[in-house]
């Protein structure tokens, strides 16, 4: 009698054991078809496609740096291998949360979805092309990356601090960043697509570029092209061109912060553009100590004598 009262213990035993398994499934195989809880996933790091293994042999490679922004939006950075060919792939690109796993962006008209997990990240877009277009020799950005301690390989690593490239109305701009080593950064905007003029501008400074938007902020039917910096010294700056015409782009200057509003400027700067509007904020000071009240600025692009300028139109103060 007890010996049967075993077996039938340890046979229930078996049954329930399998529906858990049945239930919960393969852990491993869960992580890569379900969200994991956002404290427990950490996005941000390096990932690399399969050929970086192989790196030491010559294999050309890809790899993306993302950092975060904000809670909702990051950044990414893909770059390939440099030291013995021009890189394959070259982007810099901001993506806004969706959940704890998904993020998506948009670069040159075409969504481009992030799906991320534990170990790896997988970039794809339904469009035809649209992840090619910033790779050369067939490649594309697409594709499954995993991820990596530490950076890429910086003896092989493409230099580019940023890239980016932009197009509006028929006119387009590669703008590109190279950081060197004594802190300075060159920024290069090279222009196509206008009829007359479309020389490569270069400003060198010390800091880095943060973003750069396009946009016809004054309704004549040709872009403006703005760069945001980060300078050393933590004051933002924007470096922006409008194109005349169509045929020629010309320095669009900016009128500096009142007396008032210098006094309580430290820095850290935030530009964006909103519908026809630069829009600039920036924490006040208060007795060299940053306080919860964000000052914003909105700019309107004006004709002045010899080019356009950014004039201030609204300054309000809010809390945060």
């Amino acid at each position: 009698m007890q010996r049967n009262l075993l077996l039938f213990v340890f046979i229930l035993s078996l049954v329930s054991c399998q529906e858990t398994k049945e239930r919960t499934g393969n852990t491993s195989e869960e992580k890569l078809t379900k969200n994991i809880p956002a404290e427990e996933l950490d996005i941000t790091g390096t990932y690399v496609d399969d050929s970086y293994e192989k790196r030491m042999e010559g294999d050309d490679w890809v790899g993306i740096h993302i950092s975060r922004t904000n809670d909702t939006e990051i950044k990414l950075a893909v770059r390939s291998r440099a030291d013995k060919k021009k890189p394959t792939c070259l982007l810099d690109l901001k993506a806004y949360k969706v959940n704890d796993s998904l993020y998506e962006a948009s670069a040159n008209g075409s969504e481009i979805k992030i799906s991320f997990n534990q170990d790896w990240i997988d970039i794809s877009s339904k469009a035809e092309g649209a992840l090619s277009y910033y790779c050369s020799s067939g490649a594309t950005v697409a594709g499954t990356y995993q991820k990596i301690e530490g950076d890429l390989d910086s003896s092989q690593v493409d230099k580019t601090g940023f890239y980016v490239n932009l197009e509006s109305q028929d006119i387009g701009f590669e703008i590109g960043s190279i950081e060197k080593d004594n802190g300075e950064s060159l920024l290069q905007i090279s222009p196509y697509g206008m009829s007359s003029e479309n020389q490569v501008r270069e400003h060198l400074f010390k800091g880095k570029v943060v973003n750069a938007e396009i946009e016809d902020l004054n309704a004549d039917g040709f872009p403006e092209i703005l760069v945001y910096l980060e300078k050393e010294n933590d004051n933002g700056e924007v470096i922006a061109y409008s194109v005349n015409n169509g045929k020629s782009m010309s320095l669009i200057s900016m009128t500096g912060l009142s007396s008032e509003l210098r006094k309580s400027y430290n820095g850290f700067d935030e530009f964006r553009v909103v519908e026809n509007r630069l829009f600039r904020r920036f924490p006040k000071f208060e007795f060299g100590s940053k306080t919860s009240v964000m000052v914003e600025i909105n700019y309107e692009l004006k004709n002045a004598e010899a080019s356009r300028v950014f004039v201030p139109a609204n300054v309000q103060e809010y809390e945060l």
